[in-house]
């Protein structure tokens, strides 16, 4: 099967039959709560010209599954994986990792925008699609021609990364920062360090790490003498801001970003130094990051009658809140607020990490702040406008009575919050 998917014969690779690939090969994967081998005959009738099969499930079900084109397999998880790999040597591109607790998909989007500018065929990880299924299905389904292959490496347990470099063999890496985003399942900063430089375990000769010199922990390895390339402060010069955009010089080049934030700056300082050891001009590196306006509900502006919203309700951790507050402070507005839920993952710290967060001065600074969650609360203790929600629908009722024209507002909270709900009642204006 493998020697067919190589020679182009289907048109991508696809496990979710609600998102059917026409000409297709399936892969079944099995979960806790689902069989995706029950799902072989509906993924045919969507349009799959060809499905993997476990050998248990095949010896179950034959009489159902005659006449169709079957590969048997004893995992498809296992197979999912042992494809993607063969397939990223075969094909062969240059591929470039990034990972970190924040800023990977910014970061990896700008990777992306630079490398249009200078090179044909680039591919990149589309969305979110950063996990041991992600990842391989990105490879799987990039085109035979690719010759430059971006990939955002996620975690959400000890050993993800190594796998996913095991599968992914970059030839070079990025690490954006170590902060504190699944604790849970990881268990310390200590241990996140670990597994996010495990993205280097498949590192071959002539291959590079680049690392924010700017974060505590990686700059603690950087100085005991691992072996990585860091942007030189020395070469950054005067960083400005216009109502959230960030310009700045490095090494004589003068950046324009064209997202908010002054975390990305750091997050655009490693792409260049990428791009540079990539040998893309400097022109493109400067067209490419300015090209790069950003994702939905990632720091996207909208408005609803004279308010301003920002929506950055896509993910959250306690260092990304801080950015974003920050970033909002440095717009204009008539009154600059927050509406923060709660960061999950978080595990036995979540008191403690939502509790940090009311000490800070971004939250200080705030004009008003509105908590959703069973944790946020403790983030509005100490501030002298703050109030507490346990339902959206009493939290937007309320930002609707209060909020006013002129007020900017930044919606932040982990995804499976849905903060973006508050604005289904307010009439789009822009």
């Amino acid at each position: 099967m493998f020697n067919r998917l190589l020679a182009g014969e289907f048109n991508g690779v696809f496990i979710d039959t609600r998102r059917p690939i026409e000409g297709g090969l399936y892969i079944p994967i099995v979960g806790e709560k689902f069989n995706g081998n029950s799902f072989i005959e509906e993924a045919f009738r969507k349009g799959a010209k060809a499905a993997l099969v476990e050998h248990d499930y095949y010896e179950e079900n034959k009489e159902n599954l005659q006449g169709y084109d079957l590969y048997p397999v004893e995992s498809g998880y296992a197979s999912l994986h042992e494809f993607a790999a063969k397939l990223r040597q075969e094909i062969n591109p240059f591929v470039i990792a990034v990972t970190g607790s924040n800023g990977k998909t910014t970061t990896k989007n700008m990777m992306d925008s630079v490398l249009r500018y200078d090179r044909d065929h680039v591919y990149s990880t589309k969305g979110n699609f950063n996990n041991d299924i992600g990842l391989p299905l990105t490879i799987l389904n990039m085109p035979m021609d690719t010759k430059w292959l971006v990939l955002e490496h996620g975690i959400m347990k000890k050993g993800d990364i190594h796998l996913l470099a095991s599968i992914s063999r970059p030839n070079l890496a990025m690490v954006t920062n170590i902060g504190n985003s699944h604790l849970e399942m990881v268990g310390s900063q200590e241990n996140i360090l670990k597994e996010k430089l495990s993205v280097a375990d498949f590192f071959e000769e002539g291959d590079h790490l680049i690392l924010n010199p700017f974060d505590p922990l990686l700059e603690k390895e950087v100085k005991k003498g691992l072996c990585a390339i860091t942007p030189d402060p020395l070469k950054l010069g005067e960083i400005t801001s216009k109502d959230g955009y960030y310009s700045f010089f490095y090494d004589e080049m003068k950046i324009d970003l064209s997202l908010r934030g002054k975390h990305n700056v750091m997050n655009a300082l490693l792409v260049i130094e990428a791009s540079e050891l990539m040998g893309i001009p400097r022109e493109s590196i400067v067209e490419g990051l300015r090209a790069y306006t950003g994702e939905p509900m990632r720091f996207a502006e909208l408005e609803r009658q004279g308010i301003r919203f920002i929506n950055d309700a896509y993910n959250a951790s306690p260092t990304s809140i801080i950015a974003g507050v920050e970033t909002l402070l440095s717009m204009e507005a008539r009154r600059h607020i927050a509406v923060i839920g709660d960061v999950l993952e978080l595990g036995r710290y979540a008191e403690e990490e939502h509790s940090n967060l009311s000490s800070h001065h971004a939250i200080q600074a705030l004009d008003a702040l509105y908590t959703l969650g069973d944790y946020a609360g403790l983030i509005g203790e100490q501030h002298k406008n703050s109030q507490h929600f346990t339902s959206l629908v009493a939290l937007g009722r309320t930002l609707k009575q209060e909020l006013k024209e002129g007020d900017l507002v930044l919606l932040k909270a982990s995804r499976s919050i849905e903060l973006e709900r508050v604005l289904e009642n307010w009439e789009e204006t822009v």
